[in-house]
């Protein structure tokens, strides 16, 4: 079982060595060599931040190296994480681990803090729809009032001559159509 790893932290952008120390009643064991010809088997691993490499120093230490991580040290802020070590370079034992590192980027770690932001500029947003709705959706439309026009002539001009037509037959009126200034 895993107890501790040193330096609890680490930055983001710099490869360097954990030390990660068992407890005394669970040492760790020499690891056999693998077939591809590594001379050991033994990785680590940082959970998000990926698996590295190890190197057995004795029964209670192995050594790791920090995992590359994808990205710039800008897109992370701290995050901890639980080191696990696998002495066939396959079985890694999250369960008994006690060791925790944490990754130190140069970001502000406000991940949260920018979707909180989101969610109450989108509040603000609706709150701002709503009310336009209700502002301008509850008055009557008013109808502009158009300008009066005599329903029993219409006067077109052309030129010199002026044409007019009844358009009120209903009412009397006759469908009159007379050029230059005579008017029946």
């Amino acid at each position: 079982m895993i107890e501790l790893a040193l330096p609890e932290e680490v930055r983001i952008g710099k490869f360097q060595e954990i030390y990660v120390y068992s407890y005394e009643d669970s040492p760790f064991f020499e690891p056999l060599p693998s077939r591809n010809g590594d001379l050991t088997g033994l990785l680590c691993n940082f959970e998000e931040f990926g698996t590295s490499m190890g190197m057995y120093i004795n029964e209670t230490t192995v050594m790791c190296v920090t995992p590359h991580i994808k990205g710039r040290p800008e897109d992370y802020g701290r995050e901890t994480v639980l080191v696990t070590v696998a002495m066939n370079g396959q079985d890694f034992n999250e369960i008994n681990s006690d060791a925790y590192v944490t990754f130190v980027g140069t970001g502000s770690g406000g991940g949260l803090l920018k979707i909180l932001i989101f969610i109450l500029l989108l509040a603000l947003l609706i709150l701002a729809l709503i009310y336009c709705c209700v502002t301008f959706g509850a008055q009557p439309k008013r109808q502009s009032e158009a300008p009066y026009v005599a329903p029993d002539d219409l006067f077109i001009a052309r030129g010199a001559s002026t044409i007019q037509k009844n358009l009120n037959p209903e009412y009397g009126g006759r469908h009159n159509l007379s050029r230059g200034g005579s008017r029946h």
